[in-house]
């Protein structure tokens, strides 16, 4: 038997599809406030140092999939706030399950931590603009 591969879920999509079942279910069932927690990087605690797998994560996934101008360069804005990236990252991931529902449209994000949205050029099913529910 093969030791199952810890990390893999956060390349592949595996947690992108099990979070956006859970949301699209929820949102089947008249559900209004939903609220989806797993850790955005792997390695979550050691993120501020940069792992190999940070890195590999921000590079590959993050990064690419959010067209974030510059890319992911030690240094670079999306490498200091890696999981504040991976946050928006996975919004965008989720975001599409929402929509059929009483949600509708686009997604609004938002963002305690510091992130600059101008550097970001691929949306998917997010937006900057919309109101915020109660």
């Amino acid at each position: 038997n093969k030791m199952p591969e810890l990390y893999t879920g956060w390349f592949n999509d595996q947690i992108a599809k099990q979070a956006s079942t859970a949301v699209a279910k929820a949102v089947s069932a008249g559900k209004k406030k939903i609220e989806v927690q797993f850790p955005p990087v792997p390695n979550v605690e050691e993120a501020k140092f940069g792992t190999p797998l940070n890195q590999k994560f921000g590079k590959t996934i993050v990064s690419g999939d959010l067209g974030f101008k510059g890319g992911y360069k030690p240094g670079s804005e999306i490498s200091r706030n890696l999981i504040a990236y991976a946050n928006i990252y996975w919004a965008k991931k989720i975001a599409g399950a929402a929509r059929g529902g009483p949600l509708g449209g686009p997604a609004c994000v938002l963002s305690s931590e510091q992130v600059n949205f101008k550097s970001i050029s691929k949306y998917g099913d997010l937006s900057r603009k919309g109101s915020v529910g109660s």
